[in-house]
């Protein structure tokens, strides 16, 4: 988890996903972990206020983790440095 996911998972402590209005996006991705780079599989629920929640599970009920997408981030192709097809890499343009 970086710097960046631990802040906001304190900001939305107790938030989840389930209790907003209807998400815009919902579906398993496969994320590269933060401290050990593992390949995990969440389940990440779009909200209509841009919060991007995910879940060790679909069925869980508190988010493992929360990405505060109106804070500007770079979205680029990483398919080639991963081997993963369809693999995308979600970047933060702020500093801390």
């Amino acid at each position: 988890m970086t710097h960046e996911e631990k802040e906001d998972k304190k900001k939305y402590s107790g938030v989840s996903a389930k209790s907003h209005t209807a998400p815009l996006h919902t579906g398993e991705l496969t994320k590269q972990g933060g401290q050990y780079k593992t390949w995990k599989t969440r389940y990440f629920v779009l909200s209509s206020e841009s919060l991007l929640f995910y879940y060790k599970g679909k069925r869980d009920s508190s988010p493992t983790g929360v990405i505060d997408l109106r804070k500007g981030f770079t979205i680029s192709q990483d398919s080639d440095f991963t081997g993963k097809p369809h693999c995308f890499r979600l970047a933060t343009t702020t500093t801390r």
